[in-house]
């Protein structure tokens, strides 16, 4: 959409065909709008009457026992959405442009750098695009992108995911809410439930892939279990009926930094700067990712200059962005490799005290 909105002629692939879901990214921060708003100054507030996106008015950080820190989302333009959804949306919106040509059902899976051109090629060869310049997005455990840049490390662990939608989980006051609940059995996991538009809410569970193996856990098995039999949360979650199946992910818990650069190749979104999910932080610096991109696409096509050296001015870029990010992310990685009871009793310390709860939610509110 960056790339139309500056007059760039541009193919864009797609391996799916849509709609199609996708099992994360249904809670964003304030850089969606932001990013949005750059594009279109209408575009934010369509998604809203349209009932694509709502408002997130709290983000809750709950212990076993639901005793609970919170913050003002609403203050951070927190804003909750069904993934399929907007995704869809915003494809139909890039679909307007004339400077867009599109293949869904395209899998490229190598990229071959020449003096003057990029040749990306799908398995069988059949598909052939030459490129100035290719913009790689295509996840965060994507082997074309450790072909590109095989000096970054593999990442070291991962979280496994499950969720589903629900209907009926109660809204309190009026108010949307995104809730992280930390849970110590049957192992050491996090609960989260995100009230959508449309009535529904997401509920899914996330836990160490070492840790769901050394107590033989099956994600999908978990949240099941969670949802129906966890007692301290029956309060919360007994009027919930599932809607659709319980999908499962595996998902990077690193949020370490990565090479996003070289001769003719961008990596945008996950294939690029990833970050533990928990953060709430992902499609946010995504998007923001795609902006930077198409901005330093234009610039080396009025430069003529595809270099390694040139396009190394897009790492600088998002690192500076995303490095308060990536420090919020390893404290994340740390918490959940090492310090998981820790925050039972430090949430049930803090939230017993009205001045450490109103302290603790300045500092939440920070991000």
């Amino acid at each position: 959409m960056f790339l139309s909105k500056h007059g760039v002629k541009h193919i864009l692939t797609e391996r799916s065909v849509f709609p199609r879901d996708k099992v994360c990214g249904e809670f964003y921060d304030g850089r969606l709008r932001n990013v949005l708003n750059k594009l279109n100054t209408s575009l934010f507030q369509r998604m809203k009457d349209n009932g694509i996106i709502q408002d997130i008015h709290q983000y809750l950080v709950l212990n076993a026992k639901l005793q609970q820190l919170d913050m003002n989302a609403t203050a951070n333009a927190r804003v909750s959405t069904v993934r399929a959804g907007f995704d869809n949306f915003l494809l139909h919106e890039a679909l307007k442009s004339p400077y867009v040509a599109y293949m869904d059902d395209t899998r490229i899976e190598d990229v071959t750098i020449n003096a003057d051109s990029a040749l990306l090629q799908d398995k069988t060869g059949k598909v052939q695009i030459v490129a100035q310049l290719a913009v790689i997005a295509t996840g965060s455990r994507s082997a074309l992108a450790r072909q590109v840049m095989p000096q970054n490390k593999p990442d070291k662990h991962f979280l496994l995911a499950a969720r589903a939608y629900f209907s009926g989980l109660p809204v309190t006051d009026g108010k949307n809410c995104c809730r992280l609940i930390l849970l110590k059995k049957p192992a050491p996991c996090y609960l989260g439930t995100v009230d959508l538009p449309g009535g529904l809410a997401l509920i899914e569970v996330f836990i160490l892939k070492d840790t769901a193996d050394r107590h033989g856990i099956n994600p999908k098995a978990l949240l099941k279990s969670v949802v129906e039999e966890y007692a301290p949360l029956q309060k919360l979650l007994s009027g919930v009926r599932q809607q659709g199946q319980i999908k499962g992910a595996s998902l990077p818990a690193t949020s370490a930094r990565k090479v996003v650069s070289a001769s003719r190749i961008l990596l945008a979104g996950d294939s690029g700067y990833n970050i533990n999910p928990l953060t709430g932080l992902g499609v946010g610096r995504a998007v923001y990712s795609g902006m930077c991109a198409a901005e330093q696409c234009v610039q080396s096509l009025e430069a003529n200059d595809f270099s390694g050296q040139t396009l190394s001015a897009y790492d600088a870029r998002l690192y500076k962005a995303f490095k308060a990010d990536g420090q919020t992310g390893r404290f994340g990685d740390f918490v959940l490799k090492s310090l998981h009871p820790v925050p039972h009793g430090l949430i049930s310390l803090v939230s017993s005290s009205p001045y450490l709860k109103r302290k603790a939610a300045e500092v939440l509110n920070k991000f």
